[in-house]
């Protein structure tokens, strides 16, 4: 999966974005998140939030965040791009082809917060989030 953030909070952030399956192109998707964490983001939590999915063969996948972390991988320094490793892991996971089953999922991904100079401060100007998300249900 890759998206974009589309919203931002101190404690919320909001993606959308594209993905695919192993299971060949019935498993293309696109998906939507809200994700709630700490005001610290690195270290910190993943606080609350939930995701849904839409395949492109009309399932769709949709849990809450249980909980998670997030730790820094590249500082970014002097302005330079930074990035995350977020690690979270999902309840009450349900798809519309199994109807009546709960389960879970984890979420593993990098968080990539492009940034620059503006009038002499750093600013992220955008999010970029890549990884994999497994569902068990």
């Amino acid at each position: 999966m890759v998206g974009y953030e589309i919203y931002y909070a101190p404690d919320l952030g909001v993606f959308a974005g594209t993905g695919a399956g192993y299971d060949g192109p019935r498993e293309l998707s696109g998906w939507y998140t809200n994700v709630y964490h700490t005001l610290d983001i690195a270290p910190g939590n993943v606080t609350g939030g939930s995701a849904g999915l839409q395949r492109i063969d009309g399932v769709q996948i949709n849990g809450d965040f249980s909980g998670g972390d997030v730790s820094e991988a590249n500082p970014g320094d002097n302005c330079t791009d930074q990035s995350f490793v977020v690690n979270a892991q999902m309840v009450n996971v349900t798809r519309t082809d199994e109807m009546g089953a709960f389960g879970t999922a984890t979420l593993n991904a990098t968080l990539t917060h492009y940034r620059a100079w503006v009038w002499g401060t750093c600013y992220t100007y955008s999010a970029r989030v890549d990884g994999t998300i497994t569902v068990n249900v």
